[in-house]
């Protein structure tokens, strides 16, 4: 029973780690893409203030 019991909290931590990682990559991820969106983007901007 102590031993049901220890497995059951340690899949709920595991679970609650997993799906803090999940997350933060998630997060991650989001950044990295926004980031790689606004440099063309701001890029594209100076260059054309320089232009004009």
């Amino acid at each position: 029973m102590i031993a049901l019991l220890a497995y059951a909290v340690v899949t709920l931590v595991g679970l609650v780690m997993l799906a803090f990682v999940a997350a933060d990559t998630w997060q991650t991820v989001r950044n990295l893409t926004a980031r790689q969106r606004h440099e063309p983007a701001a890029g594209a901007e100076q260059d054309g203030a320089g232009a004009s």
